[in-house]
């Protein structure tokens, strides 16, 4: 995802994710654009936040919980951050 140009300054740090090849993330000749910021390795601290009982939704359990493909729906969040190599840890 590339952000316009307006709303780039609003984001102190800014990750380009290419969908089709997460390895071009590695080389800068593949950056289209030369205000792209890219985040250091291992240099971000994800908050991850689960909160909240399900009351609208009638479930029993809080949302984070439900099952989704047979995994709670908060452990896809996790393993998502998990993966990225900017991540230094995930606080929950």
């Amino acid at each position: 995802m590339v952000l316009p140009t307006k709303f780039r300054s609003s984001f102190a740090l800014t990750t380009v994710y290419n969908n089709r090849n997460i390895d071009s993330l590695k080389n800068p000749r593949f950056y289209r654009d030369s205000d792209i910021q890219v985040v250091k390795e291992k240099s971000v601290s994800v908050i991850l936040l689960a909160g909240g009982k399900g009351k609208r939704m009638g479930a029993s359990m809080p949302k984070q919980y439900l099952p989704l493909l047979g995994q709670p729906i908060a452990f896809y969040s996790f393993y998502t951050f998990s993966r990225m190599p900017e991540v230094k840890e995930i606080i929950s």
